[in-house]
């Protein structure tokens, strides 16, 4: 609300020539950051925006100099592509993004592909896949009208290719903890155009296809190699082994041919699952300084990677695979306790899949075992952070909270049971334990568990004792100002 009246008091009161639109754009990133803006805020902003002189030309000057920067570290590129593509998608809601913009990023990515420069194609990238997020969060256009707009399918695998070799091709662990997952993010993007075009389009299809099947190759090939010596490149090998392993699953998901069934192997999956970074002999100054970021982030691909292969096995229905989730399912549990930053995130999301394959599978009494299991290890890594202060902590909380009460789960009503249901007792823990002390989190549970009240009157009963503490966001602080804040919430 608060961030609607500072719109409204901008676009009322101010004039959009008093700004440099580098200096409001990132004011608009931060404004709309959280989203909830209506259409009518948003048609204000673009129609404020196209009041000021020239506004097409300051555009396209701010995406220039994005693509002209030296580097991805030059004056924050990333922020400034995520500002360029906000204010983009504002004038395109007004019908105004000019083909200009456009033609801009397809010469750039001309040039990358004819001269082989990763450097301009990863900064073309960037702006390719913040403009594709923007259409599509504030701009009633499918992705596929941006990008299907400036490529041919050619021109989309030729570039889904570059993304391949410039995996493989870097070896600084400064460079690949920035670039790496930025040029994954991107070639998902691509990828996510691709199988689009190939619902329509056969030979897009077969060609598609073909491309997956060539990177599972490479995969399959890193992971049949031997990483076991300590080396820079090797750990830097298993880190683009887990990213196109990521990718590779992520895309076969999304599509619906019979031979999806035998992309990565069982044996390909527990390979995956040994990987372990292993800090390198010799690393010194950056690579040094950046190990702690590449172990995270080869752990978050590394999840990534299990979770979309438990997502592919719940797919496919194979009945042997469904078993060997179980040994893989034991893995991962046991990862919780040391896990931490973004890869205890991958995790958590991954175990999300994994109770909803278990959940699929129609078996009360293994379900209700996972769900036990997967809610003690949560609790005990939540108790167990309970001195982080970052927002990492309400991260982790949510996610958990999103993994639990996911429909296929929270649906069960056995599980909410007062005596022993795992769902009640975890309700039960937010309110003893978190409710008190970090706000915001138990409202957001009680928002999840409406749904289920509303469909299971059964399910509401089950919770009536605690319904008052529940609908106090919890038992009430001791400290005064707390308890005073807490009942004026409106969050609920």
């Amino acid at each position: 609300m608060l961030k609607k009246q500072l719109i409204q008091t901008l676009t009322r009161f101010c004039k959009f020539q008093q700004f440099a639109i580098d200096k409001l754009a990132d004011c608009l990133t931060i404004l709309l950051n959280d989203g909830g803006m209506d259409d009518e805020c948003l048609d204000c902003l673009g129609a404020w925006i196209l009041s000021g002189d020239e506004v097409g030309q300051n555009v396209r000057d701010m995406l220039t100099c994005i693509l002209d920067s030296s580097s991805l570290y030059d004056n924050d590129v990333a922020s400034k592509a995520r500002a360029f593509s906000v204010v983009a998608s504002l004038i395109t809601r007004q019908g105004e993004f000019g083909s200009e913009c456009s033609a801009i990023v397809l010469e750039k990515v001309n040039q990358a592909l004819g001269e082989g420069d990763a450097n301009l194609f990863i900064k073309t990238l960037l702006v390719i896949t913040e403009q594709n997020a923007s259409l599509s969060k504030y701009v009633s256009l499918s992705n596929s009208s941006f990008l299907s707009s400036i490529f041919t399918p050619a021109k989309l695998f030729s570039m889904a290719s570059l993304c391949e070799s410039i995996l493989f091709l870097e070896k600084q662990a400064e460079l690949i903890t920035v670039n790496s997952e930025l040029v994954i993010n991107g070639s998902l993007c691509i990828m996510e155009e691709l199988t689009r075009c190939s619902a329509t389009d056969t030979d897009t299809a077969r060609m598609l296809i073909e491309f997956l099947e060539m990177q599972y190759i490479r995969v399959a090939g890193c992971l049949a190699g031997n990483l076991s010596e300590a080396t820079l490149n090797n750990q830097i090998l298993k880190v683009t082994a887990a990213s196109l392993a990521y990718q590779v699953l992520t895309v076969f998901n999304n599509l619906e041919y019979p031979s999806k069934e035998e992309i990565l192997t069982i044996d390909s999956v527990h390979k995956l699952l040994g990987l372990i970074l292993e800090k390198a002999r010799g690393m010194s100054g950056s690579d040094l300084d950046m190990w702690p970021n590449l172990q995270d982030f080869f752990l978050k691909m590394k999840w990534r990677a299990i979770g979309e292969y438990c997502r592919h096995v719940g797919l496919v229905r194979q009945s042997n695979k469904l078993e060997g989730l179980d040994r893989i399912f034991e893995s991962v549990l046991c990862s919780v306790a040391d896990a931490q930053y973004s890869s205890a995130l991958s995790i958590i999301d991954c175990l999300k899949n994994f109770l909803y394959v278990f959940a699929t599978r129609r078996q009360p009494n293994l379900q209700r075992e996972m769900v036990s299991r997967v809610y003690v290890e949560f609790k005990k890594f939540l108790i167990s952070m309970q001195e982080e202060k970052s927002r990492w902590y309400n991260l982790y909380a949510t996610a958990i909270i999103e993994c639990l009460f996911q429909e296929q789960v929270a649906s069960v009503c056995d599980l909410h049971a007062p005596n022993d249901g795992p769902l009640y007792e975890c309700v039960l823990f937010f309110i003893e334990e978190i409710g008190p002390e970090r706000r915001g989190l138990l409202p957001y549970l009680v928002l999840k568990l409406y749904k289920f009240w509303k469909q299971d009157p059964t399910i509401r009963r089950h919770y009536i004792k605690v319904m008052p503490d529940l609908l106090m966001y919890g038992r009430m602080s001791n400290v005064p100002e707390e308890r005073l804040a807490d009942g004026n919430s409106n969050s609920f």
